[in-house]
């Protein structure tokens, strides 16, 4: 749906900072400021309302029809909208408020694209289900990035359903953020005290827990993360202690982003004729002490497996081929092969940028890649990269990246690799309290199970013959808040918070019957990430660690029945948690 402004009206009352014009819906009808796409007229109906209203007399009432369902997987939308030059706003953040309600079988929208010469650069909503006592308050702070490319903002009031209607009133949006912003979302105190109840059945089975769910990621460079050892010239003893500790079954190897420019013959032979190389293009040059043999032998110290990522970038099948050849020519076996990391990521810059190919050219490559590699070992299993690792705000430089590689591809494919386990990553900092983030943290495993069924419910569609042989495989996952040392959060991966998130996104995997992988991000790292770090010099285990050592040692191998009732909160938009 194309949204666009009418000429600029008069609103009686309207705060003159207020950036939507006729926010308040008191103009007549004919006079609304706000504009419909004529192509999306069947989808629903626009009118003025006196249900719900806050202020003044009347409220926006978007009543859907039964053509404003799901196509292609996608909630179908129904709606109106304005624009807004962002010329004077780039780099500003903007308050965003509107009193909100719903009938049931809708959800009432509103949102805020942003667009550049490119098109959308990203949108950020407020979504209201249908609540129990009148319009809901809801605000949020949009982050414009300074950036001269952002045109226009695009504000669209939008209905998701067949039925019933959403109510729209006194939708604000001004520049600067007001001080009673970070009061509203969250206080430094843990409020009153909440019970729950929790009914287990212990004798309703539900399916085999996959010891492959316990896996993590081992990435060759700085000696795979402290896996090797220079001065001794062997597996450090310490860090394969903590490993067989941990109880970890599969360590995805080479790297997320250092596997799209890796060459695994620079990993192989006597170390000291091995060369050092940039870990990606323009990045840092390190040594290859931690290769293939040394990650083989990593994974048989620990009882665990690899799961090997090939280079899909700059690598050729014929190498992909030869290392299959090289890992179980000679009785060491491999199962798991991934052909790829975040290709989708497209654009941006740097190592992203030199990793980005269409999903026509991934999905043609993957397809000689797999080939060559079953003629090395038919037997291995080959998985293919997916798409389904964002938020619902997030915008996606292939939007059917995952349609378009299973429709070419996906005869082929023996598992799906996604990255969707990911929160709450934050990019813009908007001074949230700690609880606000958290509490958007802990609500994301919820996003995240819904992604896995959406991803099931997409291969189904496209292969329905192929279905229920098509395991999913989250090779990257884990509690991450920012990527700058500065960051105000960027240690928070360390708290027991974090642990809670790693427990409860086990809990999704587990009850996903499609999940059978999963490599937490990732094993160790000295920085922020991984289940074990350093401190004062030793290898010490944080609370992710001990978060998936209860699961792996202590879970047992059956999921059983279990029911919750619980006190329930809403989460604003925060990083990548809608």
């Amino acid at each position: 749906m194309l949204l666009f402004l009418l000429a600029p009206l008069a609103d009686s009352g309207q705060d003159p900072a207020n950036l939507i014009v006729n926010g308040s819906f008191e103009n007549p009808l004919s006079q609304l400021g706000w504009q419909i796409d004529p192509s999306a007229k069947a989808l629903g109906s626009l009118a003025l309302s006196s249900r719900n209203v806050m202020a003044g007399r009347q409220s926006l009432a978007l009543s859907p029809s039964a053509l404003n369902a799901d196509t292609d997987w996608k909630p179908a939308i129904y709606g109106a909208g304005q624009a807004i030059s962002a010329t004077a706003l780039q780099g500003h953040q903007l308050y965003l408020t509107a009193w909100m309600q719903a009938d049931a079988g809708s959800v009432g929208i509103i949102r805020i694209y942003a667009l550049s010469q490119k098109g959308i650069a990203f949108f950020q909503e407020l979504r209201q289900p249908p609540a129990a006592n009148g319009p809901v308050f809801r605000r949020d702070v949009l982050q414009v990035p300074n950036d001269p490319q952002i045109q226009y903002l695009l504000i669209g009031c939008m209905v998701e359903g067949t039925s019933g209607a959403a109510y729209f009133d006194d939708i604000s949006l001004i520049p600067g953020v007001p001080s009673n912003w970070l009061e509203a979302n969250g206080t430094p105190d843990a409020g009153d005290p909440m019970a729950a109840m929790i009914a287990v059945n212990a004798n309703r089975h539900g399916r085999h827990i996959p010891a492959t769910l316990y896996g993590t990621n081992l990435e060759w460079p700085d000696d795979g993360d402290g896996a090797w050892n220079e001065q001794t010239g062997g597996l450090d003893s310490s860090l394969v202690s903590f490993t067989r500790q941990l109880g970890t079954t599969l360590e995805r190897f080479p790297g997320g982003i250092f596997s799209d420019f890796y060459s695994w013959r620079n990993g192989v032979g006597p170390q000291a004729a091995r060369p050092a190389t940039a870990t990606y293009p323009g990045g840092p040059v390190r040594a290859h002490h931690f290769g293939t043999d040394e990650a083989l032998a990593f994974a048989q110290a620990t009882n665990g497996q690899l799961l090997i990522t090939v280079n899909v970038v700059t690598g050729t099948p014929a190498d992909a081929a030869a290392w299959v050849a090289h890992v179980n020519g000679g009785g060491r076996r491999v199962q798991y092969w991934e052909i790829g990391n975040e290709s989708y990521a497209g654009g941006g810059s740097g190592a992203a940028a030199a990793s980005s190919l269409t999903p026509e050219v991934y999905a043609n490559r993957y397809l000689q890649f797999a080939q060559a590699m079953r003629a090395a070992d038919p037997g291995i299993k080959i998985g293919a990269i997916m798409d389904e690792n964002y938020a619902h705000t997030l915008p996606r430089s292939y939007p059917d990246w995952t349609d378009r590689v299973l429709s070419i591809a996906g005869s082929q494919i023996d598992f799906l690799s996604v990255h969707c386990g990911y929160a709450p990553v934050i990019a813009n900092d908007l001074g949230w309290n700690p609880r606000t983030v958290y509490a958007a943290m802990l609500a994301a495993p919820l996003l995240i199970q819904q992604q896995l069924t959406g991803l099931s419910s997409r291969v189904a569609a496209l292969l329905p013959n192929r279905a229920a042989q098509m395991p999913i495989a989250v090779t990257e996952w884990g509690p991450a808040f920012q990527g700058t040392p500065d960051g105000r959060f960027v240690d928070h991966t360390k708290t027991l918070g974090s642990g809670l998130f790693v427990a409860d996104t086990l809990k999704a995997f587990m009850e996903s019957p499609q999940t059978q992988i999963a490599n937490l991000f990732k094993l160790a790292d000295a920085n922020y990430m991984g289940t074990i770090g350093m401190r004062g010099g030793e290898f010490a285990s944080k609370a992710s660690y001990l978060a998936l050592q209860m699961f792996s040692l202590h879970f047992g191998s059956e999921l059983v029945a279990t029911s919750t009732q619980s006190p329930t909160y809403d989460s604003p938009t925060i990083g990548w948690v809608d």
